[in-house]
């Protein structure tokens, strides 16, 4: 979280959730590095999703 976004394998995180889009912890990371991009639409509908599915997710809740 020190906005080190170049040592986030993004193409990594896509292709996860291309194939397991259930993962919630893989969905998290996506959006800290979208929210560190400046894209805070895409966090926010990341962790939208997360929350709708896991509602106490503690880290979802915090960056929210």
């Amino acid at each position: 979280m020190q906005g080190r976004k170049e040592l986030v394998p993004a193409e990594q995180l896509d292709r996860v959730l291309q194939q397991q889009s259930s993962n919630n912890d893989t969905r998290l990371w996506r959006a800290i590095l979208y929210h560190l991009a400046g894209k805070d639409a895409a966090a926010q509908e990341d962790l939208r999703i997360i929350l709708d599915r896991e509602p106490l997710n503690g880290p979802a809740r915090m960056f929210f």
